[in-house]
């Protein structure tokens, strides 16, 4: 993967991992849903946290460690490598 998708997967393991910390188990949506489905089942803590663990460790090998002043606040692999570090404390 690149770096843009790269970052799209850490914001969706950032996500996630609020979701999952608030609420408990939550349905993964990786498409647009149905909008006529009404019985939308949650996943388990387990499937949540794989989804999120996958994402970062795909984030961190691809993102930079660092970036110019210009671009502070951008995702690097050290951000994915402490959310992924939070995130298996919380599993």
């Amino acid at each position: 993967i690149t770096q843009y998708p790269a970052e799209t997967r850490f914001l969706l393991a950032y996500y996630y991992f609020e979701l999952v910390r608030t609420f408990g188990p939550v349905p993964i949506f990786l498409a647009e849903p149905d909008p006529s489905d009404k019985n939308v089942k949650r996943n388990t803590l387990s499937e949540v946290y794989t989804l999120i663990t996958d994402d970062l460790k795909a984030a961190a090998a691809v993102l930079p460690a660092s970036y110019s002043d210009a671009f502070t606040g951008r995702a690097t692999s050290g951000a994915a490598n402490a959310l992924l570090g939070k995130a298996y404390l919380y599993w």
